[in-house]
């Protein structure tokens, strides 16, 4: 079957045309006016006649060859979409026919001609004919964006860095005094120092479990000389966390909470997390110890050397 494009002037062939006497002779020399010649289109179940012509343009009917016929079809002839029969019959010849097929312009450009593309509309996206009708009308936009966009090589983005870099502006000291006066805490105000000074000096009362304030402590006095009073009794002090010893911790011990008096310093733990200093067996103290990264520091931490 033979495609044809819609509403388009076109030759087609009808043949070979038969003697009706012997059933095999070839009939060369059918004129376009012979005697009983008829030649119709039948569109679906409609027939329409085609007047034949002698002469180019629409119902040309001339022999080609070995008693095929071509004869033009007119843009009404294929106006039709669907199935399409050409029929002929003559006087002392036996009838024939030729079925074709009539698409749309675009459909025979595509598969024909090559020429054009079949069309592929999405009617509805998601079941919704809203939906797609939205798509179709961002498209310009996805267009425009596309066109837009620009590759960046290694050098634009450290530019781009660089400019961000330099136009952070962090806050200052002052700016934040301001952010903090300017929360609402109960009538009063904190300066960043308030609290630094809080973080460090933070009260002891509900805080004595061990750990609290850092590292886990183990604190025992062994009485070495006879001497007692004044820090005169060796005592061996442990830094660990969860049963670690933490080494290379600054440790120093205090009378006060506060930290402000003094009584040994300067040591670091060993390997063990431990370290020696002198004090009274029996006396309370305050433990501070400034650990290595990846251990907590110890603010304070109250205790009371013990004999062994």
């Amino acid at each position: 079957m033979r495609v044809l494009k819609q509403s388009t002037q076109v030759d087609v062939l009808i043949g070979p045309l038969i003697d009706n006497g012997d059933f095999k002779a070839v009939e060369e020399s059918v004129a376009y006016n012979a005697t009983g010649i008829d030649v119709d289109v039948i569109k679906g179940v409609t027939k329409a006649d085609v007047s034949l012509a002698n002469s180019a343009g629409d119902g040309y009917w001339r022999h080609v060859a070995n008693g095929y016929y071509a004869v033009t079809l007119s843009t009404t002839d294929t106006g039709t979409l669907g199935p399409l029969r050409v029929a002929f019959e003559a006087t002392g010849v036996l009838p024939c026919w030729e079925d074709f097929l009539v698409v749309p312009a675009n459909v025979y450009d595509a598969m024909v001609a090559g020429t054009d593309y079949l069309k592929s509309d999405a009617v509805e996206i998601s079941s919704s004919s809203t939906a797609a009708d939205n798509v179709e009308a961002n498209i310009g936009n996805l267009d425009a964006s596309i066109a837009g966009l620009n590759d960046l090589s290694a050098a634009d983005v450290n530019t781009q860095v660089d400019t961000a870099l330099a136009d952070y502006d962090g806050p200052t000291k002052a700016e934040m005094d301001a952010a903090l006066a300017a929360l609402d805490l109960g009538g009063s105000s904190l300066t960043v120092d308030d609290i630094a000074d809080a973080v460090w000096n933070e009260a002891q009362s509900g805080h004595t479990t061990a750990g609290t304030f850092g590292s886990y402590l183990d604190a025992k006095v062994s009485t070495i000389a006879g001497t007692t009073g004044s820090g005169a009794d060796e005592c061996t002090i442990t830094i660990a966390e969860d049963g670690v010893g933490v080494p290379g911790a600054t440790v120093w011990i205090t009378t006060d909470a506060a930290g402000n008096t003094v009584v040994a310093e300067g040591k670091r733990t060993n390997d063990s997390g431990q370290v020696t200093l002198f004090l009274d067996d029996g006396s309370a103290y305050y433990l501070w110890a400034q650990c290595p990264a990846g251990f907590k520091d110890i603010h304070g931490q109250p205790f009371t050397a013990v004999a062994d």
